[in-house]
């Protein structure tokens, strides 16, 4: 995003988490800021810029945080230096081309409440009868609030108004996938990011926020047919669904 003074990128890597550094080699979070800005700076001495060069304090990465995800952090053994490489080559690669893709926009911007077990509140009944977190630590007075916002920015072409990008922020654990799921996934943030861009159209993005105590209020799969993977897809599809409500009404 930008206002042609300032521009501000976002990356997510969907991974159980990723240091700022590594002792491997220069393949952490700051790498990645300062490298992306370094190629965003060497295309715009080459090429029409679109909007002014993203400085590496401009640009925000983070992991999803999905346990399903390659372990970047060590947690559970680490991955080998080679996949840190390539981790690092493709988000500066993603910046680089979101930059390049730039393009005049209107932006909308919108908040739905996600809702909380438990709790009761002065939301809609629309929006709270389906409360999408737990706290994970209820029963401690010192961690009762909790960051149940579903923030959503929306980009539209000024001149047609279809819709370019849906940018979601939502505190979430992507846990939606129990210890029984060996395959590695993103979690309900791969699945919903698809949802979103199946419902606007354009490109869609959901970055997980804050995390702390914020579970899912998981439900799994309701097809008993359903078993393994498929059951997996079924329970991701079906959370992400419920946050798609959420979403949907921010944008109204």
């Amino acid at each position: 995003f930008s206002d042609r003074h300032n521009t501000i990128a976002f990356a997510q890597i969907e991974t159980q988490g990723y240091f700022i550094s590594y002792k491997q080699g220069p393949f952490g979070l700051e790498d990645i800021r300062k490298d992306a800005s370094a190629q965003i700076a060497a295309l715009a001495a080459t090429e029409t810029s679109p909007a002014p060069i993203p400085a590496p304090r401009q640009i925000l990465v983070d992991s999803d945080h999905t346990h399903a995800g390659p372990d970047t952090a060590g947690v559970w053994g680490g991955d080998p230096t080679s996949y840190l490489r390539e981790v690092h080559d493709r988000t500066v690669k993603a910046l680089v081309q979101a930059w390049q893709a730039m393009r005049p926009a209107t932006l909308d911007y919108g908040v739905a409440h996600a809702g909380v077990e438990g709790e009761t509140n002065e939301y809609p009944p629309s929006v709270n009868d389906d409360p999408l977190l737990t706290n994970q630590f209820s029963n401690d007075a010192r961690n009762q609030v909790m960051d149940d916002e579903v923030r959503v920015l929306q980009a539209r072409s000024p001149r047609t108004g279809k819709v370019l990008d849906t940018y979601v922020n939502y505190s979430s654990h992507p846990t939606v996938l129990g210890s029984e799921n060996t395959l590695v996934s993103g979690d309900y943030v791969g699945r919903l990011n698809l949802k979103i861009q199946k419902a606007f159209g354009g490109y869609g993005m959901d970055q997980v926020g804050t995390l702390g105590r914020t579970q899912p209020a998981r439900d799994g799969c309701t097809d008993p047919t359903k078993k393994g993977a498929a059951a997996s897809l079924c329970a991701l599809d079906g959370y992400a669904a419920r946050v798609m409500v959420k979403i949907r009404y921010a944008v109204r």
